[in-house]
């Protein structure tokens, strides 16, 4: 089974606030995702994959590309920018606490942002 993650948006929250809940609800999804072994691939598709895909490769995803014309219009609207898809495998994702598992370089990232 796919697991689909969405960033919703949120500039109405102060950097320190996007960092505290970026992080709470990637370490659920590390719950979630270990608990259930159906999930098989996390999935993310938005245009923030368009925008950003080396920090999605950075995370672990692979980047499949721009989806469908019918799917951009179907799910985002039409005239919407252009969503890419991505996504990492169940045994990528879990990698967390490794060095260079999703969740280590996702620490180091948020670490990085402006609080």
């Amino acid at each position: 089974e796919d697991l689909h993650i969405h960033l919703a948006p949120a500039s109405e929250f102060d950097n320190g606030t996007k960092n505290a809940l970026i992080k709470d609800a990637f370490e659920k999804l590390v719950k979630i995702v270990s608990s259930n072994k159906k999930i098989k691939e996390i999935s993310a598709t938005s245009w923030i994959v368009t925008k950003n895909p080396g920090l999605l490769k950075r995370f672990g995803f692979k980047i499949e590309g721009p989806i469908s014309e019918e799917k951009q219009t179907r799910d985002f609207g039409k005239g919407s920018p252009i969503a890419s898809r991505a996504t990492i495998s169940r045994e990528e994702f879990l990698k967390g606490k490794e060095k260079n598992g999703f969740m280590a370089i996702m620490k180091a990232w948020m670490g990085k942002l402006k609080r």
